[in-house]
């Protein structure tokens, strides 16, 4: 297995939006802080991998289309998030899970 995991270098590209997109359209994004990461296994294909290159490229230039997207989703809870000081996250992230999976 491998594993690598992709920022966005560019202010007007939220990657957390980038995930969101990615999802719409099948694919299952593990967000971490401020990337997406990303495991490559054996039984991945060339094809498969191309197919994930094209489905980024796709994600990309809809966000950058579509700014307000930066906004919505999980990428205005994780864009939020990753903006609070390191003691002030590990407070907040338990209540915020807390909330989102009580039945």
């Amino acid at each position: 297995m491998t594993a690598f995991s992709v920022t966005s270098c560019d202010s007007q590209v939220s990657i957390f939006a980038v995930a969101d997109v990615m999802e719409k359209n099948g694919w299952t994004m593990e967000r971490q802080m401020d990337s997406l990461h990303f495991s490559i296994l054996p039984s991945h294909t060339p094809e498969r991998a191309q197919q994930l290159l094209s489905a980024l490229r796709e994600a990309v230039t809809t966000v950058k289309a579509n700014p307000a997207l930066s906004r919505t989703g999980s990428a205005g809870l994780y864009g939020m998030v990753a903006k609070i000081q390191t003691g002030g996250r590990q407070r907040l992230h338990p209540g915020i899970l807390n909330e989102l999976y009580t039945l």
